[in-house]
């Protein structure tokens, strides 16, 4: 009886190790040399056409948190036939009252989520409201502008109706999320292919061009991390038969 107890314990004890290693061992696949293909804020996810889920299949996704803990993003390409005036009844600039609302992801649909472009955002903000909050995080930042998550509801409110505080914008319903290692295991699964983002890319007036634009691009091969851990150097794999869902 006693033998059995210790073999237990230590059976226990090996699960428990091989559980708080994973994690960091998984987190290490996603290490190349340059950096390009791996998953940060401000990069993009572009589905793989071979992803046939419901709610991903053909979208690209702006990475807006990323960490240990999880990841955040939100669907780029997914315009609805909702126009912000209609959806804010008409509080709102007439600049933007004719722009769509885009869906974000499947997450909390019912919140709005905001993404402002405007290169002199922070300084102004900082000279109207001040020091203390963190009103916005940056998402990207690019030498002619920048943009950035909106965290504020009051703010959020402002910026609808006063767009001297930007250049362009994007309102999402709800958003994309990752658990741990849940995108990491996506993409070592060959879901999504991880590219750099941009404010052009990003703000284009025609985003539901954005998902073929960069497939075609990237046809012929892409990068996928393989779980190896003796080798930092993506493996290669066609478009044509990367394996999804």
């Amino acid at each position: 009886m006693a033998q059995r107890s210790l073999l237990l314990a230590r059976c226990l004890l090996l699960l428990g190790c091989l559980s708080w290693l994973l994690p960091a061992h998984g987190w290490s696949f996603f290490k190349d040399r340059s950096g390009t293909h791996v998953p940060a804020v401000g990069k993009l996810l572009v589905a793989m056409p071979s992803l046939t889920s419901p709610h991903f299949g053909g979208t690209v996704i702006l990475l807006v948190r990323y960490s240990r803990g999880g990841a955040l993003g939100l669907i780029i390409n997914r315009p609805t036939r909702i126009t912000l005036a209609a959806e804010y009844s008409n509080q709102i600039n007439e600049r933007h009252g004719d722009e769509a609302l885009f869906w974000g992801g499947p997450v909390a649909m019912h919140r709005r989520v905001m993404l402002v472009e405007n290169p002199a955002l922070d300084k102004k903000l900082a000279e109207q409201e001040g020091a203390g909050e963190r009103l916005l995080e940056p998402v990207l930042e690019q030498n002619l502008g920048g943009l950035y998550l909106i965290n504020n509801r009051a703010l959020f409110q402002r910026l609808l109706l006063d767009d001297q505080l930007h250049s362009r914008m994007r309102v999402f319903a709800g958003y994309s999320g990752w658990g741990p290692s849940q995108l990491e295991r996506e993409i070592i699964r060959g879901d999504w292919l991880v590219l750099p983002g941009g404010v052009e890319l990003v703000m284009q007036s025609d985003p539901e061009s954005i998902w073929s634009q960069l497939i075609h691009q990237q046809r012929g091969q892409m990068v996928i991390y393989k779980p190896n851990p003796t080798s930092t150097q993506p493996a290669q794999r066609s478009l044509l038969t990367a394996s999804g869902h």
